[in-house]
């Protein structure tokens, strides 16, 4: 098991953070996870929140952009991303998986 601690730091706004790991990077807003990028496992997990608001979307673009190198046009929304998901190179080998159980 890996004991290793996460660095957590404030992400463009006071209630938006990311924690991060060499192997993963997780965008949590208030105190809901939103999505979480494993690089290890190439699995980006988006949870039920993920889409709760336009500030949250906003902010999990924001996200995805800097995570995963500004894949994404600006201009999408957030259900247009994870719909066109396999289309976007270099991260089509990453599965995606919607989690609404937690």
């Amino acid at each position: 098991m890996d004991t290793t601690t996460f660095k957590v730091k404030n992400f463009y706004h006071l209630n938006q953070f990311v924690l991060d790991k060499d192997w993963m990077s997780i965008f949590q807003s208030y105190n809901s996870t939103i999505c979480i990028i494993d690089y290890f496992n190439k699995v980006i997990t988006f949870w039920n929140d993920y889409n709760y608001s336009k500030t949250t979307s906003k902010h999990l673009k924001l996200f995805l952009n800097e995570y995963l190198s500004n894949v994404f046009e600006k201009s999408k929304d957030i259900e247009k991303i994870i719909k066109d998901w396999f289309f976007n190179t270099p991260y089509s080998e990453y599965k995606v998986v919607l989690n609404y159980d937690l």
